[in-house]
């Protein structure tokens, strides 16, 4: 577990290690109502003996004084130091105002054939924007808090080891146990997103020798190689979205035994990177809670994790003669699925490995058939019986649409055993311009089996009358 030392105390208030306790005292006396105190301390043993002395004699002045280190340096040296944590690096960074993340992302838009016999009557014709928007709402809250009793204070004043040692307890105490939170919810949410299946799964073999290594490596080459091309691919994030990862986002976790089995160079040949880049961008955990998951690679741009308050404040309880100090936290965690990420599984894949809809959003006009693309996949072991699929619509309200307002038809493709169309003819008018939510949800036939969801908007247009010549 990581420490805070004097002298991260020292970088982050931006004061030199020489003279750094000194400097230190000094600016909560000159920043606190401590005009009182004549004499400033001359970094002698005598010299802080006084100033403790003048600074415990009241209990005002040692409100002031704790207040000014715990409430406005403490919240300074924690936030600074906390990047020790080796997932911080996937912060977003401050969310200032709001309580939801929205993320857009406009996909490829289909080509279509040049015809300029067609051109007066399709020029101002509608064409839906191929646009996906998700929302991120996952808050963690959490306040930790520790006591500060008055003797303690009094006796931190008996020599610069013994101030500083005062001083780092207080920060320690509330920054480990932020740190180590941080690093479970941010490791957390990764597994929690590739327990449900919005991952891309690669199916390996547990690592245990230089042979299984290689294997394990040469996969890890392949998808590496896929996910940076720079024409882009639909076939790792859960999106079905056309994206790539460009090398210096691209991540790799592991566990410690897997650290130790594999060799660093044949690694780093298999990222196309100079080892040290590799070491850069590996991050090594116990293990993964997650049971089979043995590696994940993916795009740091997945991550959405946002810092809303990160606070200390401190109050004094005169009858039990201590301060109670504390630290909120409130973050947003989160996962886009619109950035690459692969999980090398070697078993317990999950039964729904993908489930996506195109076009996820689009014009239907009234009376006229449309139809979209639903591909999906699933684990080794299961085949298509093992599911059923069903549609639900429902309109700008939230009610459901009935198959009598909006038919609805979903099929299988011929040829293609992971892949379904789903026609939709609008029969009532009354539901032209809202925006309807097309849902299909693909369950296991098990009970209590795997069930995900996807959704597109299609937004009826009114029945439009025959030109007359």
């Amino acid at each position: 577990m990581a420490q805070v030392t004097i002298h991260d105390v020292y970088n982050a208030l931006g004061l030199s290690e020489e003279n750094g306790t000194q400097t230190l005292i000094n600016a909560i006396r000159n920043s606190t109502d401590f005009a009182d105190i004549t004499s400033v301390y001359d970094g002698t043993v005598a010299g802080l003996n006084n100033f403790g002395v003048a600074v415990t004699s009241s209990p005002k002045r040692m409100n002031l004084f704790v207040s000014e280190l715990v409430d406005r340096i403490g919240k300074v040296v924690i936030s600074t130091t906390d990047l020790k944590n080796p997932l911080k690096p996937f912060k977003s960074g401050i969310m200032e105002y709001g309580r939801t993340v929205q993320e857009i992302h406009t996909d490829l838009i289909k080509a279509q054939s040049f015809n300029p016999e067609d051109a007066a009557e399709t020029v101002f014709r509608r064409e839906q924007t191929n646009t996906r928007v998700y929302f991120h709402d996952t808050w963690r809250k959490e306040l930790y808090k520790q006591t500060i009793e008055e003797d303690e204070l009094r006796h931190a004043f008996t020599n610069e080891g013994t101030f500083n040692g005062f001083v780092t307890s207080i920060f320690n105490a509330v920054y480990n146990s932020n740190e180590v939170d941080e690093y479970l919810w941010t490791k957390g949410v990764l597994e929690n997103y590739i327990g449900k299946g919005l991952a891309t799964y690669v199916e390996t073999v547990p690592v245990s020798d230089g042979e299984s290594g290689k294997e394990f490596v040469k996969q890890t080459r392949a998808n590496a190689k896929k996910m940076t091309l720079p024409q882009g691919s639909r076939n790792y994030n859960a999106s079905g979205v056309h994206t790539r990862t460009p090398k210096e986002r691209l991540w790799i976790m592991i566990t410690a035994d897997l650290d130790a089995t594999l060799d660093v160079d044949v690694l780093a040949k298999a990222f196309n990177m100079d080892k040290a880049t590799v070491e850069q961008q590996k991050i090594v955990v116990e293990s993964f809670g997650v049971p089979g998951l043995e590696a994940v690679m993916f795009d740091s741009n997945i991550f959405k994790i946002y810092d809303k308050v990160f606070d200390m404040n401190s109050i004094h309880n005169p009858q039990g003669r201590y301060w109670n100090y504390n630290l909120h936290v409130h973050q947003l965690y989160s996962m886009s699925k619109l950035n690459n990420i692969v999980a090398f599984m070697s078993e317990n894949i999950p039964a729904i490995t993908r489930l996506q809809m195109t076009p996820v959003s689009m014009y239907a006009q009234v009376d006229k058939e449309k139809e979209l693309n639903i591909f999906y996949q699933h684990s080794d072991v299961h085949s298509p019986k093992d599911f059923t699929f069903t549609v639900a619509i429902t309109d700008d309200s939230g009610a459901n649409v009935t198959a009598t307002k909006v038919e609805r038809a979903l099929v299988d493709v011929t040829g293609a055993s992971t892949q379904k169309k789903l026609s939709l003819k609008v029969k009532d008018e009354t539901l032209a311009d809202q925006n309807l939510n097309v849902t299909v949800t693909m369950k296991e036939t098990k009970e209590g089996g795997m069930e995900q969801s996807v959704t597109s908007i299609v937004v009826p247009l009114p029945k439009t009358e025959a030109r007359k010549d």
